[in-house]
Order: structure tokens, then C-alpha cells, then sequence
């Protein structure tokens, strides 16, 4: 099974469901019950302003009108998306 298949057995919409360099098993936890609003919002990003992508094998998130590997953050600057999964897998790790 493909990550985008993965994640669509999890409830992400198929269109939401695109390419996070994180590996499934390390988000299982968050993924099982969680949809993609939720996912956003567990890290701190806006989900009118930000979605996930499908860049091949690997989930982003993104800003509408941002460069693929960016969201907008509330004071407006934006953030590298490897940062991102950085904290994303921190998280996840600490609450294991």
C-alpha cells in the first residue's frame, strides 16, 4: 500500500491526502483518528490557509498560493516544511 493509499484507509480525503516526508508508522498514532483539518490544526497551521499535497511519495504541507515546502504562519512568515516534519516527528515520538 502506497502512502497515499495509507492515508486515505485513515480517512484523509483523497484530494487533502497528497506527498509528509514522515514515516507512516511514526504518525500512526496521530493518523488513526484523525482527519486532515485536525492534523493541521495539531501542529499550529491554519487549514483555510495550508493543506496537504502530494508530491510523489512524500506529503507536504503547503500555503494556498505558497511554494510547495511552505505554509503561512499566523504572524505571516513562513516556514521551511522540513522544520516542519521535524517537529511533526518530534511530536509524535514524545507522545508514544
Amino acid at each position: 500500500m502506497d502512502i497515499v493509499q495509507e492515508l486515505k484507509s485513515k480517512g484523509f480525503n483523497a484530494i487533502d491526502c497528497i506527498g509528509v516526508g514522515v514515516d507512516l508508522k511514526e504518525m500512526e498514532i496521530t493518523l488513526e483518528n484523525t482527519n486532515t483539518q485536525e492534523l493541521l490544526s495539531m501542529f499550529g497551521i491554519d487549514s483555510r490557509s495550508a493543506s496537504l499535497v502530494e508530491e510523489g511519495e512524500n506529503l507536504f504541507i503547503i500555503g494556498k498560493n505558497k511554494p510547495i515546502g511552505h505554509f503561512p504562519k499566523e504572524n505571516g512568515e513562513t516556514v521551511n516544511i522540513n522544520e516542519v516534519l521535524h517537529e511533526i516527528k518530534i511530536k509524535i515520538k514524545e507522545s508514544v
